[in-house]
């Protein structure tokens, strides 16, 4: 089995803090960003918003035009594959 996805972004969780949102609940209100893990939050990140979530970054496919998805959505890929994700809250984006 490859170690990593079409998408190349690893298959296996960190070792650390994760979710995987198409089973996990949502983490507690205090965790307002979270990014696939592999990616970077300046490239691609989902940020908390009161519809639900809502992709950011300049990897983000028209951020302006596109509706926030559900938690459970949060960590799928462009090949369909459900990735956990981490928390970025503290990622600052450029100005």
């Amino acid at each position: 089995m490859a170690d990593t996805c079409r998408c190349h972004r690893p298959f296996d969780p960190p070792n650390g803090p994760h979710w995987w949102p198409q089973r996990d609940p949502e983490p507690a209100l205090d965790i307002r960003a979270v990014a696939i893990y592999g990616d970077a939050p300046a490239f691609l990140r989902q940020v908390r918003t009161s519809g639900g979530w809502h992709c950011q970054g300049s990897g983000a496919n028209h951020p302006d035009h596109t509706p926030p998805i559900p938690w459970r959505r949060a960590g799928r890929c462009w090949a369909g594959t459900y990735h956990p994700v981490v928390d970025v809250t503290d990622h600052q984006p450029a100005p």
